[in-house]
């Protein structure tokens, strides 16, 4: 999945699917945080993906990381979700491709700075 391109001016996912609207898909996105751009997973409902795991082709150690790893973050944002559009039957054959993620803590500081959020977990056994 390539970046979408856009202003930066959005604060979360929540605002990229008011903007867009019924035409709003998951994507990687660029958000503003702080003084910086960053590109963040959208799903198709206007959450924001902090972290994506699964069966990708990384190692089973792939998050045994250090600290600083989790500061600053580590893999590639939209890589390797379970999209909504994506049948259950590609994520269970290993069909989907990319890497697992984590945003990381400082986004993670700035992004619910902005306003109060609610935290949804998504689990999905590919089993």
């Amino acid at each position: 999945m390539e970046p979408i391109i856009d202003s930066g001016a959005f604060r979360d996912c929540a605002d990229v699917a008011r903007h867009q609207g019924a035409s709003h898909r998951a994507g990687v996105y660029s958000l503003r945080l702080g003084s910086s751009i960053v590109p963040v997973f959208c799903d198709a409902d206007g959450w924001t993906v902090f972290q994506s795991r699964g069966q990708f082709g990384n190692s089973v150690g792939y998050f045994y990381r250090g600290w600083d790893d989790y500061l600053y973050g580590f893999g590639i944002p939209g890589k390797g979700f379970l999209y909504k559009e994506t049948s259950i039957s590609a994520f269970q054959n290993g069909t989907l491709s990319g890497k697992e993620h984590w945003l990381w803590l400082e986004n993670l500081r700035l992004l619910t700075s902005q306003r109060l959020y609610e935290l949804r977990s998504s689990l999905a056994c590919g089993h």
